[in-house]
């Protein structure tokens, strides 16, 4: 079992330590009747500022990472209250660093790009606004905003930006007024960033920050403002400040301002992406404003020829939309251009794309001239999706044929990307027959495989949203011989009944199951019981899981009856279900008499994994107990320690502390306790777990301290953070955090090597005036 809490307790400079008990050395308990006076009290090293310095910096290091486990912990939990206010003790941590690394702390907590996957401070956000409760993190917010506004004038972007994150993250929730406030103090900041051209680049999002809050005029100051460092900036390249130009000119645009952006844009010097970035968004404007003939002038007038064939396109749309002469012409005009540049395919999509949107039959002739079949697949998905929209299904699925002959122009080794991709365009929008088209569009027996995981994808979400008869008409879809995607079908489609009330039909699919098959008749049934107590049937359920137990236990091979009863045992946490005895009797004879045992433990390794992770700690605790081979059960034991520490479980973890094997994991488990208490503000539950720690310390085998090599002959070595040594030194620190330095000198004069001993007392000096 190896925590991953980012322990400080390092021999530092001299040696590496590996990340076993440093992660174990986060809970103790202690007892002093055996360290004599002589150990407390040797000499000690002065303790330097630059030492402590370092020594404050890596613990707060260590509580950062500490806290945002329990914040990531709380957040898949759904515990939004619990993590709102581990972001506000996070914030309060970061308020004790030097200048330097609170800005960087705040910058990377607040302002991080989510790309596919939001931070946490983004998901918080994110959930807030999907419940409609910003109640659950204006507190986070405020605090942020007060924290932020401490940073000095030598922190004065990172402060602009980060203000501008809690800004938007206030124009989220629909927060208008605070959103305004707080973005005014981001402006104020940025009076003070050095360099035109940072000001520049702080200025236009804030400015567009403001036009989203309704905020046009405050947006045109900062404009006005960021038009001036523009045209003050010296470079050496000049595209440098034309660049900056047509940001300030963007953004103009987005602000109503057309023709100030466009005066702008007309001065700028060789930079053609840019300024037809900049002209696109004055077009949008324009047409917003029914400015309709100077939309399609400056259209014309843009050099880039990509942004001008795109911004045709949208100029032709809003004349069609609102049936103005000359929209269909502006098309053509458009898709003439777009096949003069280079990459040809990837406009004219966008351009077919845009005016597909208001009428389908001349984008559609230029679609089905697309030569790349990448591409025409893509827009054909589109115009048929928009034509089962509106209800025209013959014109959608003749669409649709058109689809799948592109998709079948396409390289084998890429169709299964490309079918997927537009299959989920029409799961999107629940259009489930085009899905299942685009699925079973391939016919290379080599993509068997990818149709039937898309048909089983396509399968679950009609299933979740309830729609049987596209679930059903995928499952028939898919390859008989596929047994494991058919077994994961019907358990999706045996929920899906069970929840649509019909059951019989849930049994029926047990029908469709090979007679030889008897772990999927198991994993079915079994999975059918689990949604019948869900939906409260309980009389039933029962008697279903009675089955699949007697299922179980006749199956012929260990490896079967370990696997079914496994799958039984999930099902039952799924369901919330007390333990089964005989069921992890079961488990365990199975998994024994099994000849290869890392089968055995692998099975038993990942069943522990998936109960955890719907958080039923009693049975995995179990089923982990029931694992042959100590050291797989080990790390079995420490998976289920460690995902009930984050979910405050602390009393599942103490039972794994009694049922570990070593002292070392004991201590270090312990320590992990302390940690919690700390954080909880419980610091005699931290003491009270210090001592027990302690003790278990006394008896770790020698040597006290331990060492092994990564690699060959000649390679790392590296400090085992599992001796001795290293779990006095961490009971040590954790007392000296505590406040109670006479506790903490005396552990750290229990070890024995005197380099060491003095080194601990000295990190140990470091809390003197630290509660």
């Amino acid at each position: 079992m190896q925590f991953d809490m980012r322990s400080p307790f390092v021999r530092p400079v001299t040696r590496l330590k590996a990340s076993g008990f440093l992660l174990i050395l986060m809970f103790g308990n202690l007892n002093w009747a055996a360290i004599s006076p002589a150990q407390a009290q040797p000499q000690t090293a002065p303790t330097s500022a630059a030492f402590c310095l370092q020594e404050r910096e890596i613990e707060s290091d260590r509580l950062f990472f500490s806290r945002m486990r329990r914040l990531e912990a709380d957040l898949s939990a759904d515990r939004q209250e619990a993590a709102s206010d581990q972001m506000i003790a996070l914030i309060k941590l970061i308020s004790t660093l030097p200048a330097p690394q609170k800005s960087l702390r705040l910058a990377g907590l607040i302002t991080e790009d989510p790309g596919y996957n939001p931070n946490p401070w983004q998901t918080l956000i994110q959930k807030a606004d999907e419940r409609d409760r910003p109640d659950l993190v204006l507190p986070m917010l405020a605090e942020a905003v007060r924290e932020v506004r401490t940073l000095g004038a030598g922190y004065s972007f990172l402060k602009s930006q980060t203000l501008l994150a809690i800004a938007r993250a206030y124009l989220t929730l629909d927060q208008f007024e605070a959103a305004a406030a707080t973005l005014n103090l981001a402006a104020q900041a940025v009076q003070t960033v050095q360099g035109d051209e940072f000001k520049v680049n702080a200025l236009v999002p804030i400015a567009d920050a403001a036009v989203s809050a309704g905020r046009a005029e405050q947006a045109i100051a900062l404009l006005n403002q960021a038009n001036r460092h523009a045209r003050a900036i010296v470079h050496p390249n000049p595209m440098r400040r034309s660049s900056a130009l047509a940001k300030v000119a963007t953004s103009y645009a987005k602000a109503g301002q057309p023709n100030v952006a466009q005066q702008i844009v007309q001065e700028l010097g060789n930079v053609p992406y840019a300024q037809g970035q900049a002209w696109l968004e004055i077009v949008r404007m324009r047409l917003t404003q029914n400015q309709f003939e100077e939309a399609a002038a400056n259209a014309r007038d843009i050099a880039d020829p990509s942004a001008r064939a795109i911004a045709l396109a949208e100029v032709a749309s809003g004349y069609t939309a609102r049936n103005l002469a000359g929209g269909e012409t502006l098309f053509q005009e458009a898709v003439t251009v777009a096949k003069s540049v280079n990459d040809t395919e990837f406009t004219l999509e966008t351009v077919v794309n845009t005016y597909a949107a208001v009428r389908i039959d001349p984008a559609l002739a230029v679609a089905q001239d697309m030569g790349d079949a990448e591409k025409r697949a893509s827009v054909l998905t589109n115009i048929a999706l928009q034509l089962w929209g509106q209800r025209q299904t013959d014109a959608a699925a003749a669409v649709m044929q058109q689809v799948e002959t592109a998709l079948r122009q396409i390289p084998s080794d890429w169709q299964a990307f490309h079918l997927r991709h537009l299959m989920q365009r029409a799961i999107a929008v629940a259009a489930y027959e085009p899905a299942i088209r685009i699925a079973t569009a391939p016919t290379d027996p080599f993509l068997a495989g990818d149709r039937d995981i898309a048909l089983l994808l396509l399968l679950q979400r009609a299933a979740e949203r309830q729609n049987l008869a596209a679930a059903d008409q995928a499952f028939l879809k898919i390859t008989p011989e596929n047994l494991e995607i058919r077994s994961q079908a019907m358990m999706a489609m045996a929920t899906a009944y069970v929840n649509a009330r019909q059951t019989d039909r849930a049994l029926e699919l047990r029908q469709a199951i090979h007679p030889a098959d008897g772990l999927t008749q198991v994993r079915l049934t079994a999975a059918i019981a689990r949604q019948l107590i869900r939906t409260g049937n309980i009389d039933p359920a029962t008697d279903l899981f009675n089955e699949a137990r007697t299922t179980v236990a006749a199956l012929a091979t260990p490896g079967d009856r370990l696997q079914a009863a496994a799958a039984v045992a999930l099902e039952v946490a799924n369901a919330r279900q007390p333990v089964d005895t005989a069921m992890l009797d079961l488990v365990r004879r199975s998994a024994v008499e099994i000849n290869d045992f890392s089968t055995s433990n692998y099975y038993l390794w990942s069943l522990v994994e998936q109960i955890v992770a719907l958080r039923h700690y009693d049975l995995a605790l179990q089923v982990a107990l029931v694992t042959p081979d100590p050291d797989r059960r080990d790390m079995s034991l420490g998976t289920v320690a460690e995902a009930a520490l984050r979910d405050g479980q602390t009393d599942r973890v103490l039972e794994v502390i009694d049922q570990s094997r070593t002292p070392e994991r004991r201590v270090g488990l312990l320590l992990a306790l302390v940690e919690r208490a700390r954080q909880d503000g419980q610091p005699q539950q931290a003491i009270a777990h210090l001592a027990r720690a302690l003790e278990l310390a006394r008896t770790i085998p020698d040597p006290e301290i331990r060492t092994f090599t990564f690699g060959n002959e000649g390679g790392t070595v590296v400090d085992d953070d599992r001796d001795r040594a290293s779990a006095y030194e961490a009971i040590a620190i954790h007392y000296a955090q505590l406040a109670r330095q006479a506790e903490a000198l005396r552990v750290a004069g229990l070890i024995q090597n005197p380099q060491e001993r003095n080194r601990v007392r000295r990190r140990v000096l470091c809390y003197r005036t630290r509660a």
